[in-house]
C-alpha cells in the first residue's frame, strides 16, 4: 500500500509492486486499509496497469471509490470558485493550503487526492473580511475553536478560529502552522513569498514550497529580509576564498537552497575556484532529474537530506501527503549519480531527535542504512534559545566553536561569525560588517570580531545578545574535550 501510495513510483518501486503481486494478496484487507489511510485513489492508479493481475471485484472496487472521490472533489471545487474569485477581487491575505491546495498544484488529477474540507491561512486584520464575505456566499458559522485569537495581545497559540459550512464544503480558517507557536501574522515576509495559481480559473494564493513544508525552519521567528544571494556577489566572495584552505563551503543557512535558480552554477564555480568541500542541506522536495543531474555534474560534494518521511505513512499521515515522492526522488539522485560514473555528491540522510519523531528513528535508520552514504540523527537545536527545547540543560559554559571555526555571509552581503544568527527581533549585534564596505578577510581579522572571540574568553557572552541566551554551543563543541577555557 505503501509503495502504491507515491504518485509517480520509480523503477525499483515499480519493480517491488510487480512482485507482490505475484504473491497472496488479502485484496480486502488491503482495500479497507488504503480507505482507512484515505489513499484508494493513489491504490487505484498505481494498480490499474496490472489490472490482470488483480481480482476483477478488486479493481472495479477501487475504481468506483476514485470515481467517487473525483466527483467530490469536482463538486468542492465547484462550489469553492465563488469565494476564491472574492478573495482575488479583493486582495486579501488567504492562502489555500493541505488538501485543496495539494490536489490542484501538486496531483495531475485531482481524484487522485483524499480531501473533505478545505482549509485557508488566513491574517487575523483581513479575518472579518473574509467572514462577512464568506457569509454573504451562503456560508454559516459552524463551530468556534477554544484558541480564537485575541487580536489585541496577538497572543501566540491561533491554529484555528473558526468553521464555516455551505452544504457539503466545510472551510476551516487557521491564523498559523498548527502546532506552531509563532502567529502568522507576524510573518509578513510568509505573506511576501505567497505565490499565484490557477485554480478553477481563479487567481489563487499559496505559499512558496519553503513555507508549505519547512515547518520545523526557524525562519518564521527571525525579522531579517529574505531574498537570493545575487551570483555577482557569490563570485565576489568565492574569489576572496580562493586560495585559501577552507575545509568547507555550505551553501545553506535558513532557506532552502534548491529554491535558488542558480544553485547549480554556484557549485561550479565554487569547486572550480578550488573548493575541496562544497555541501548544502536541503528538504529535496524541488529535486527532479535535471537539478539532481545538474548537482552531480558540478561536482557537489556532500548533500544533506532533512527528512522523517521513511514512516510518515505510519506516524504521521496528515504529513506523508507531502512527501510522499521524496523518497524517490532521493533514490533517483543516488540511481543517476551511479549511471553517470560518480561518487559525489554523497548522500546524508538525516532526521532530527525530537519527542514527535523519536519513535520514528530507528524505522528511519533501518530504511537508508546502505542506501544512503550516511545517517545521521541530529539533536533538535533551540536556534540561539528562540525555540523551547527542554531537554537541553547546558552545563559550564565554554566558547561556542562557531566564533573560532565559521564565518557566514548573507544573501546580502551581511557577515557574522557563527551560523544560528537569524537576527530575531532586529538584533543586529551579531552583524560585524557587510562586503560592501570591507573584505573577508578585513572582517575576520578585524577589531570588532576579535572583541567578540575576547569578550568570549572571557565568559563575558553579552556582547552577542544570541549568545547570552543560547544553550546550542555545546553541540558545537564536535567533540573537542575542553578543560579550561585558557585552552583556546
Amino acid at each position: 500500500m505503501i509503495l502504491c501510495s507515491r504518485l509517480n513510483p520509480n523503477s525499483i518501486d515499480l519493480s517491488e509492486i510487480k512482485s507482490l503481486l505475484e504473491a497472496d494478496v488479502n485484496w480486502n484487507k488491503l482495500i479497507k486499509k488504503a480507505v482507512d489511510e484515505k489513499v484508494s485513489p493513489l491504490l487505484y492508479h498505481n494498480l490499474k496497469k496490472y489490472q490482470d493481475k488483480i481480482p476483477e471485484g478488486a479493481m472495479e472496487n477501487l475504481r468506483s471509490m476514485y470515481l467517487r472521490n473525483k466527483a467530490r472533489n469536482i463538486y468542492l471545487y465547484t462550489k469553492l470558485k465563488p469565494l476564491l474569485k472574492k478573495i482575488n477581487d479583493l486582495q486579501l491575505k488567504a492562502a489555500l493550503c493541505k488538501g485543496a491546495r495539494l490536489a490542484a498544484t501538486l496531483y495531475k488529477d485531482i481524484g487522485l487526492r483524499y480531501f473533505t474540507d478545505v482549509d485557508f491561512f488566513i491574517h487575523p486584520s483581513d479575518w472579518p473580511q473574509f467572514k462577512k464575505t464568506s457569509e454573504k456566499l451562503g456560508f454559516r458559522r459552524e463551530g468556534y475553536a477554544s484558541s480564537f485569537p485575541n487580536f489585541k495581545t496577538r497572543k501566540s497559540g491561533w491554529p484555528l478560529a473558526t468553521a464555516l459550512r455551505k452544504e457539503r464544503l466545510t472551510l476551516d480558517t487557521h491564523f498559523n502552522y498548527p502546532g506552531i507557536e509563532t502567529p502568522m501574522s507576524l510573518d509578513n515576509d510568509i505573506w511576501e513569498s505567497a505565490q499565484r495559481v490557477n485554480i478553477e480559473g481563479v487567481g489563487t494564493k499559496i505559499f512558496s514550497p519553503e513555507y508549505e513544508l519547512c515547518i520545523l525552519c526557524p525562519r518564521k521567528k527571525s525579522s531579517k529580509a529574505v531574498g537570493y544571494m545575487p551570483f555577482k556577489l557569490f563570485r565576489h566572495v568565492i574569489d576572496q576564498l580562493a586560495g585559501h584552505d577552507i575545509a568547507q563551503l555550505s551553501l545553506h543557512l535558513t532557506g532552502e537552497p534548491l529554491l535558488h535558480p542558480q544553485i547549480i552554477d554556484m557549485v561550479h564555480y565554487a569547486k572550480r575556484s578550488g573548493m575541496r568541500h562544497v555541501r548544502f542541506a536541503t528538504n529535496a522536495t524541488l529535486l527532479d532529474d535535471d537539478l539532481a543531474r545538474g548537482l552531480i555534474e558540478s561536482g557537489l560534494d556532500s548533500l544533506t537530506v532533512s527528512m522523517d518521511t521513511t514512516t510518515a505513512a505510519k506516524y504521521c499521515p496528515q504529513r506523508e501527503k507531502l512527501f510522499e515522492e521524496l523518497d524517490s526522488k532521493i533514490l533517483r539522485l543516488i540511481e543517476l549519480r551511479h549511471q553517470l560514473g560518480m561518487e559525489t555528491p554523497k548522500v546524508d540522510m538525516q532526521i532530527i531527535r525530537m519527542n514527535s519523531t523519536e519513535r520514528m528513528i530507528a524505522d528511519f535508520v533501518s530504511r537508508w542504512q546502505g542506501v544512503a552514504d550516511r545517517v545521521t540523527v541530529k539533536p533538535l537545536l533551540s536556534w540561539a534559545g528562540l525555540i523551547n527545547v527542554p531537554q537541553k540543560s547546558p552545563t559550564r559554559r565554554l566558547i561556542c566553536m562557531n566564533h573560532l571555526t565559521q564565518g557566514v555571509v548573507q544573501w546580502n552581503g551581511d557577515v557574522s561569525s557563527y551560523c544560528l544568527y537569524i537576527d530575531h527581533q532586529g538584533d543586529s549585534a551579531g552583524i560585524i560588517d557587510n562586503l560592501a564596505h570591507s573584505s573577508l578577510e578585513e572582517i575576520f581579522l578585524g577589531a570588532k570580531r576579535r572583541a567578540i572571540i575576547v569578550a568570549q574568553l572571557k565568559g563575558n557572552y553579552d556582547v552577542v545578545p544570541h549568545c547570552k541566551r543560547c544553550p546550542d554551543w555545546n553541540d558545537y563543541l564536535n567533540g573537542v574535550k575542553l578543560k579550561e577555557k585558557s585552552e583556546l
